[in-house]
């Protein structure tokens, strides 16, 4: 959408009796009364008059958003703060990053589990495959 467009929701399956509204990018709240469409409702919030997400809100929960004047690099972003991951990201010193690498792992190995784990599976295969059969597991001279 462009500025100067119709804000138009459209909710499909959605009960008329809830509250909604509409919140502009300056979280500016439009109360809205919903048009019945078919299975569907539709709300009118006016004309966009400045560039930002347009929520439609069903009982204080997002229900849809509607971005208008966005570039496509800008709606690629992540919705979420880079500022409150950045404590989770370990910098390695490049003088000894192997040590360091060692040192951080922590868990174990798991070839070790899955090579059992393939191996028993095998046996099982041989077992049901034998039941299924109906041959004898081991021949009888």
């Amino acid at each position: 959408m462009t500025i100067g467009d119709n804000i138009l929701f459209n909710l499909e399956n959605s009960p008329i009796s809830s509250s909604y509204s509409i919140h502009s990018p300056q979280k500016n709240s439009i109360s809205v009364i919903p048009e019945t469409a078919g299975n569907s409702l539709l709300f009118k919030g006016g004309l966009a008059l400045e560039p930002g997400f347009y929520s439609l809100k069903k009982d204080d929960s997002i229900a849809s958003v509607i971005s208008v004047n966005h570039s496509s690099r800008e709606l690629k972003k992540p919705f979420f703060d880079i500022e409150t991951i950045i404590s989770e990201i370990i910098i390695l010193d490049s003088e000894n990053y192997l040590t360091q690498i060692k040192n951080k792992r922590f868990g174990f190995e798991l070839w070790f589990f899955f090579l059992i784990l393939a191996f028993l599976m095998i046996i099982s295969e041989i077992v049901l495959i034998k039941l299924i059969e109906g041959t004898p597991f081991f021949k009888k001279t």
